[in-house]
């Protein structure tokens, strides 16, 4: 899986796949967050819609196929 560091408008800061580091995708992304990305007020952590280059949780055109659910903006 990758997951990435998000701009609040939902777009990729950093993103990384589970084969970079042993303790995976998720770790690196929100170790990334915490130490080069933390100055970015409402950036977060999630699973990357490749496809779509978009959050998974809120990916829209995604949400229905992939059984994530659709947060509001």
């Amino acid at each position: 899986m990758i997951h990435a560091v998000f701009h609040p408008d939902r777009t990729v800061i950093e993103q990384f796949s589970d084969g970079q580091h042993p303790h995976g995708s998720l770790w690196l992304a929100t170790r990334a967050l915490e130490l080069r990305h933390r100055h970015v007020r409402g950036a977060f952590v999630d699973g990357l819609c490749e496809p779509h280059q978009e959050p998974r949780t809120v990916c829209r055109q995604c949400a229905g196929e992939t059984g994530y659910s659709v947060r509001g903006g």
